[in-house]
């Protein structure tokens, strides 16, 4: 994706007038990211995973999928080069493999890095986020889920961490200038849908 590109579809909100947010993992002030030249985005959903699974039913909901901006967030770049396309833990596993800290609360420092299995560690700040953006193009793009417990998972990250400003944000600002929004931050009380989780976990 071109730097033309990612200024339209993502990094524009960061100039508009709902601009505010920290850093997906490290929760860093974004606008300092940017400052120091040290931004980049991560594809929570990785696009080569999106590939995989769009590529063979149609290229253009493929290219749809891989540019979605509700599937960004800004991240630390040298964070997003040590995730890479790992997957993520869901088995709530401590960190083994450490590649940085992020922020917390207060002082205290969360650990960031990898399970003994290679997945990535969520910290528990924005596990509430991710979830609701695997949900989110899950629905949209029919990405399969092989078990109910990992759709189940997602759910009970989204009720602990319930949107924050900074999502409601993105979202308006995705609505507005898109016509696309993430239904699971717009409302919150839809993780309990139970026709809507219906058919996910089946694919």
């Amino acid at each position: 994706m071109r730097s033309r590109d990612k200024n339209r579809l993502f990094w524009d909100f960061y100039r508009s007038e709902w601009a505010r947010g920290t850093s997906l993992y490290a929760q860093t002030d974004v606008r300092r990211l940017r400052e120091s030249k040290r931004h980049s985005i991560e594809h929570i959903v990785p696009r080569s995973m999106l590939k995989d699974a769009l590529l063979s039913r149609s290229r253009r909901l493929c290219n749809g999928a891989t540019c979605n901006p509700l599937n960004m967030a800004a991240v630390h770049r040298r964070l997003n080069r040590a995730r890479g396309s790992a997957e993520f833990d869901f088995e709530m596993d401590p960190v083994i493999r450490p590649v940085g800290r992020g922020r917390r609360r207060g002082r205290r420092q969360v650990v960031l890095g990898f399970d003994y299995q290679g997945e990535w560690v969520v910290p528990p700040a924005r596990q509430g986020e991710i979830a609701r953006v695997i949900l989110y193009m899950a629905f949209v793009y029919g990405l399969p889920w092989s078990t109910l417990p990992r759709v189940e998972r997602l759910r009970d990250w989204a009720r602990a961490d319930r949107p924050s400003k900074d999502e409601k944000a993105f979202s308006t600002w995705t609505r507005a200038r898109w016509r696309i929004g993430n239904p699971l931050v717009e409302d919150a009380s839809r993780i309990e849908d139970q026709e809507l989780f219906a058919k996910t976990g089946r694919g």
